[in-house]
């Protein structure tokens, strides 16, 4: 019996994925014969599985192509490809490649981003993505990547036009957009609801998102903290739409180190989706938002719930969060669907993690089961 399956990917899809990742330098063009290979391999594990009788555990979302986006200006960004490479890896290594079923790849739509987003901002992308795009003639392939553009540090993208993009990283500049990059989100994304549908119509297992870029730190109107666009907002958005007569309340639980920001403004008025983040709050610790007394407001107020936690907080603390906070809170709000914004923690703790909401969703409060949790990794 796997210990941790809502983790399992197929092992013949993983040496591809990690064998594409060492090739990006290559060839980072989407092409019909790279899908096709990755949808042969999945039907193929789909098939062994079925072979060795081994029941779907869970669903997993993973864009098979990996879309590029990575700063190849800047060889020490902490948002690199090896930060997925090395969660495949991980997986590979641990055996659990049976048990899950994987979803199909898509790229979501400019009327999904809109779900989280405000027009003006996905325009903004994309101009910053066209700034990006290589001269048609450089011959170069390592220059024919084109340009690495920085957004400003705000985030605010809807007044800019594209020969006004910085191509040289300042001081106080993370989010970066290559040639590529809106592609790599929308897949992200478009994987995320893929899973959603998956998750509450088909075998409605838990479900687990590999998601890059990340997106908790974008808001309606801009991109920060690595973020283009807000994956699990939009995740949400998209279930109550699609599925009103299954989804009203959503809960979403970010249990990463920084305080997702962008998902409590996406939702601070909105007493459909609980919120509650427990991260680290420090002087000078990046957002420096995610105080208790930032609570939502009109009808929110009282959906936002931010655990704010001291330096040096230990995975036992975030158990305690989970008993004493956010059980509590789930059963006085009984969603519907939670949605984990799954910081990077070491595996037990995870592990725990998942078989702790595996246990509690059907606890959330008298007579009621929770539809679905499904994680999406940051």
């Amino acid at each position: 019996m796997l210990s941790f399956s809502v983790f399992s990917l197929y092992s013949e899809v993983i040496c591809t994925l990690n064998a594409m990742a060492q090739k990006r330098r290559q060839s980072d063009v989407i092409t019909p014969d790279r899908k096709r290979r990755a949808q042969r391999l999945q039907t193929a594990a789909e098939k062994r599985r079925r072979q060795l009788n081994q029941p779907i555990a869970a669903a997993l979302s993973c864009a098979s192509w990996f879309p590029r986006h990575e700063a190849f200006t800047e060889s020490d960004h902490p948002d690199h490809p090896k930060r997925l490479n090395a969660c495949l890896c991980g997986i590979t290594g641990r055996g659990l490649w049976l048990g899950t079923l994987t979803v199909a790849d898509r790229l979501a739509t400019d009327e999904e981003l809109y779900l989280a987003h405000q027009r003006a901002h996905v325009s903004g992308l994309k101009r910053a993505e066209k700034a990006a795009q290589p001269e048609e003639e450089e011959e170069d392939t390592e220059r024919n990547l084109g340009s690495v553009i920085w957004l400003p540090r705000a985030g605010h993208l809807a007044k800019i036009a594209s020969a006004d993009f910085p191509r040289v990283r300042g001081t106080k500049s993370d989010t970066f957009v290559t040639a590529t990059s809106l592609e790599a989100a929308r897949a992200s994304v478009g994987g995320l609801l893929e899973l959603v549908d998956e998750c509450l119509l088909r075998t409605k297992v838990p479900g687990f998102a590999l998601c890059r870029p990340p997106g908790h730190h974008a808001g309606i109107s801009s991109s920060t903290g690595f973020c283009l666009v807000n994956n699990v907002a939009i995740a949400a958005r998209y279930a109550q739409r699609t599925y009103p007569d299954l989804i009203n309340r959503v809960m979403i639980f970010d249990w990463d180190v920084h305080h997702g920001q962008g998902t409590q403004e996406i939702f601070w008025k909105d007493p459909n989706v609980l919120v509650v983040s427990a991260h680290l709050f420090a002087k000078g610790f990046y957002p420096n938002s995610g105080t208790a007394e930032e609570v939502g407001e009109d009808e929110g107020r009282g959906y936002n719930i931010n655990i704010a936690l001291p330096v040096g907080y230990t995975d036992e603390c975030l158990m305690r969060v989970f008993d004493d906070v956010l059980l509590p809170a789930a059963r006085r709000f009984r969603p519907d669907l939670i949605l984990v914004s799954a910081g990077p923690r070491h595996v037990n703790t995870v592990n725990s993690m998942f078989w702790w909401f595996s246990a509690s969703r059907h606890e959330v409060g008298p007579k009621v089961s929770v539809r679905q949790v499904l994680f999406q990794n940051l």
